[in-house]
């Protein structure tokens, strides 16, 4: 089974609750989870199927999740992890069983998906997601003497140390707001260099 079979797979799971989610000719469009939240749109009129700015399409072998609004993109499984944490979980297990999860894939092990999900470890961004894994994989798995002052800080399995005042994490609309004016640059920037898979259906 391909991740592109994978991931259909579980779209088809979590499609009945993206509002106005229909399928495209080569992309999927719904509204958008981190901006148009709401019956109506951000210039007050009722939210309609054609005002939806949120895409899945096919990057690959994979599908990755734009905005043409905010300008969050995202890949499908930081999307799951976003939104639906179980699936998350489920879709993570079932990559995990065929060795399609950590280094050089685009999903994490299931064991970081798991504590990303418990909140005891804070998600990498999509860029950083493969680097991050097979650095922590190496730090958790190394137990000798030569493990230095800064695999202190990586030991997940030991007890929580007492409860640290800290500033929570952005939710997802925060996110999006704080984004948007760089995101809007980068895309213009990208624009100029490719055609966007989904913007043939962009006429709102």
């Amino acid at each position: 089974m391909t991740i592109s079979t994978i991931e259909e797979k579980y779209l088809n799971h979590i499609s009945g609750l993206l509002p106005f989610f229909s399928e495209q000719l080569n992309a999927y469009r719904f509204q958008c989870p981190y901006c148009q939240l709401g019956s109506k749109d951000h210039k007050g009129r009722p939210m309609t199927a054609s005002r939806c700015k949120g895409f899945f399409y096919s990057n690959g072998n994979a599908l990755n999740y734009k905005c043409h609004r905010c300008g969050v993109g995202k890949q499908f499984h930081t999307f799951l992890q976003d939104h639906f944490p179980s699936t998350f979980l489920e879709y993570v297990a079932e990559r995990d069983g065929l060795g399609l999860t950590g280094k050089g894939t685009n999903a994490p092990t299931f064991s970081n998906a798991a504590l990303r999900v418990a909140g005891r470890v804070t998600g990498p961004s999509a860029e950083a997601d493969e680097g991050m894994e097979s650095e922590r994989q190496e730090t958790i798995g190394s137990g000798d003497g030569d493990a230095g002052g800064s695999n202190q800080n990586s030991k997940i399995s030991a007890p929580p140390q007492p409860l640290i005042t800290k500033l929570p994490r952005l939710t997802p609309q925060q996110q999006a707001g704080c984004s948007a004016r760089l995101a809007h640059k980068v895309k213009q920037s990208r624009q100029r260099k490719h055609i966007d898979p989904a913007a043939q259906y962009l006429q709102d």
